[in-house]
């Protein structure tokens, strides 16, 4: 019985460490802090989390749901910003007919990198799965991640 207790604290700590981890703005590097201040000054109610060794903050810009990705130095790495799903370029529409027929797009995202590339996200439901997918802008498959659905406590 204890070896099973012990094997339930090492994967439930596992799936943690996995996950994105909420942290206080007071644990962020300044620099980090500083970047983001700089390029978002309009950013309202920022939230931090620690994704791998990288932070990511979640914020409203504009009224727009937004997030950016930072290195421990303060490097800027993405921003995906929450667009309509009438907003994906056609291409990445046909994409997702193509690979996902009959599929529903829950949210969508324009993610913009350093190099001035974008790329789109779409959470993607079908049937019983979900999926995160990445998109370039012209529909090719750059990312695609099955999404584990959280049960509804009734």
């Amino acid at each position: 019985m204890k070896a099973i207790i012990i094997a339930m604290a090492f994967i439930c700590l596992g799936a943690s460490a996995a996950c994105a981890q909420k942290i206080h703005e007071a644990k962020v590097p300044t620099m980090v802090l500083s970047n983001f201040k700089k390029q978002f000054t309009k950013a309202v109610k920022p939230t931090w989390e620690m994704e791998e060794a990288d932070f990511e903050v979640n914020f409203k810009n504009d009224g727009t749901e937004c997030s950016a990705k930072y290195d421990k130095q303060g490097k800027w790495l993405s921003t995906e910003q929450e667009i309509k799903n009438a907003e994906l370029p056609v291409a990445v529409k046909q994409a997702i007919e193509k690979e996902f027929p009959k599929a529903e797009i829950e949210e969508s995202e324009m993610v913009t990198y350093p190099d001035n590339k974008t790329a789109y996200e779409a959470e993607i439901e079908m049937g019983k799965q979900k999926f995160e997918v990445q998109f370039s802008a012209e529909g090719n498959i750059l990312k695609k991640e099955k999404i584990l659905k959280k049960e509804k406590k009734g």
